[in-house]
C-alpha cells in the first residue's frame, strides 16, 4: 500500500499546483478587465499610451499561467488513473515508473499530510468488483462537487451580468451626459464580456459538462452494483468514460471540497451501509 499512498501524495501535489496556477490565471484576467476599463475611461488621454503594452504583458502572463495549470492538471490526472487502477486491481507499478512520475512532479510542499491507510473506503479485495466500487466512490464525489461548483459559478456569473445590465438601464433612464454614457457603455461591454465569456463562464460550462457526464456514469455504476454484474469490459468502459470526462474538465477548486467534505463523507458512508443491509 505504500506505493499507492506515495502516488496519492504526488497526485494531490499536482492538483494543488494546478489550482494555484489557475488562480493566478484568473487574477491576470481580472487585471485585463480592469486595465480595459481604465483604458476606456481615459481614452484619448496621454496617460493612456502605456495601457495597451501593460495589457499585452498581463495577457501573456495569463496565457502562461493557464498553460502551466493545464500541464499540472494533466500530470495529476495521469497519476489519478494509475492510482485507481493499481488500487482496484492490485497491479504493482514498476518502481522506475513511480520514480519518473516523482521526478517530473511539481516542486511544491505537500498540500496536506500523507494519508494513513488507503485512499478509497472500499474494503473489498483487489478485483473488478473493487475497481467498480472505487470508481463509483470517485464518481459520487466528483458528481456532487462539480454540481456544486457549477451552480455557484453560474449564480455568480448571472448576478454579474444582471448587475451590469441594470446599471446601464438605470443610467439611460437618468438621461446622463451623452459623453459619460458612451464611456459607461464601453465599460459595461467590457464587464459583460468578462461575465459572459471570461474564465468564470468557461469554468461554469466545464463543471456543468463534468456533472452531467458523472451523473450518467454513476447511474450505470450503481446499476452494475445492484445487479451484481462485475463484467470487466463494462467496468473498464465506464472507467474510460470517467477518465475522459475529467480530462476534458478543469481542477475543482479546493474550497468546494473543503466546504462539502464532511457532508459528502456522511452521505457516502450512509450509502455504503445501506448497500450492506
Amino acid at each position: 500500500m505504500d506505493k499507492i499512498v506515495d502516488l496519492v501524495q504526488l497526485m494531490r501535489r499536482e492538483f494543488a499546483s494546478s489550482k494555484r496556477w489557475m488562480r493566478y490565471s484568473i487574477l491576470c484576467n481580472v487585471g485585463v478587465v480592469l486595465l480595459s476599463v481604465v483604458g476606456s475611461i481615459y481614452n484619448g488621454s496621454q496617460n493612456n499610451s502605456l495601457i495597451p503594452l501593460v495589457l499585452l504583458f498581463v495577457q501573456m502572463i495569463a496565457f502562461l499561467t493557464r498553460e502551466k495549470s493545464g500541464r499540472d492538471y494533466g500530470r495529476a490526472e495521469r497519476i489519478r488513473r494509475l492510482t485507481l487502477v493499481q488500487d482496484g486491481l492490485g497491479i504493482q507499478l514498476p518502481d522506475i515508473l513511480i520514480k519518473r512520475i516523482a521526478s517530473a512532479s511539481s516542486d511544491i510542499a505537500d498540500p496536506e499530510p500523507p494519508i494513513i491507510g488507503t485512499y478509497y473506503t472500499s474494503d473489498l479485495p483487489a478485483s473488478p468488483q473493487r475497481l467498480l466500487a472505487i470508481l463509483t466512490e470517485s464518481c459520487f464525489y466528483t458528481e456532487h462537487l462539480s454540481d456544486r461548483a457549477f451552480k455557484l459559478l453560474a449564480t455568480l456569473s448571472l448576478t454579474g451580468l444582471a448587475a451590469v445590465v441594470l446599471l446601464v438601464i438605470s443610467l439611460i433612464q437618468l438621461y446622463i451626459d451623452p459623453a459619460l454614457l458612451k464611456t459607461v457603455t464601453m465599460v459595461s461591454v467590457t464587464f459583460l464580456s468578462f461575465w459572459a465569456t471570461g474564465d468564470l463562464a468557461h469554468m461554469t460550462m466545464k463543471f456543468r459538462a463534468l456533472h452531467v457526464s458523472c451523473a450518467l456514469i454513476l447511474d450505470r455504476c450503481e446499476e452494475l452494483e445492484a445487479t451484481h454484474r462485475y463484467d470487466f469490459t463494462e467496468i473498464v468502459l465506464l472507467l474510460d468514460e470517467y477518465n475522459c470526462a475529467l480530462a476534458a474538465s478543469l481542477p475543482l477548486p479546493s474550497r468546494f471540497y473543503e466546504a462539502r467534505q464532511a457532508r459528502l463523507d456522511e452521505m457516502w458512508s450512509l450509502r455504503s451501509r445501506q448497500e450492506q443491509l
